[in-house]
């Protein structure tokens, strides 16, 4: 069992992800609907395209971030983490009904912010099970990660479908 000395950390970070990606995945879901259905038309689908373009930007230069944060990778992962929970608390605004602008602009720049997380928060990932993993077990250990943190794909629509089935 000594092969596998860090199996323990990576399962802790591959069941971080799965809980905060079940939870982005349902609010991204649900947000584009609800968001047409509540007459802010696209801006569920702007804010995704928003989130992935500067995803892909910061995509260039995350590793450079990372790398000059002191310490564990855990910081990163962290600082990303709480970018999409702060996108997922941004859906929350569009209820509130405090203006159409003010709702436009928060929820695409909690998208961008989202967006550069993510480039932190992936980048740390890797370099994360690296770290814990031997040339022998790196296979393993991304392969371990990937499926667990896949699950959340599964949980994450079949609460948005069962939160529509029961809304409407």
């Amino acid at each position: 069992m000594s092969k596998y000395q860090n199996l323990g950390r990576v399962t802790w970070a591959a069941a971080s992800f799965l809980l905060l990606f079940t939870a982005f995945n349902s609010a991204d879901n649900l947000a584009a609907k609800v968001l047409r259905d509540d007459s802010f038309n696209e801006l569920g689908f702007y804010s995704m395209a928003a989130l992935y373009l500067v995803f892909a930007i910061s995509g260039f230069f995350s590793k450079a971030v990372v790398s000059s944060m002191p310490g564990s990778k855990k910081v990163p992962m962290f600082l990303g983490g709480m970018c999409y929970f702060i996108r997922i608390l941004c859906f929350l605004l569009p209820a509130t009904h405090q203006g159409e602008a003010l709702t436009w602009s928060l929820v695409i720049a909690s998208a961008m912010l989202n967006g550069f997380g993510a480039g932190l928060l992936w980048t740390a990932q890797g370099e994360y099970v690296t770290e814990c993993a031997t040339e022998e077990t790196k296979g393993f250990y991304f392969s371990y990660f990937f499926i667990i943190f896949m699950v959340s794909q599964i949980l994450g629509n079949l609460v948005a479908a069962l939160v529509l089935e029961y809304a409407g």
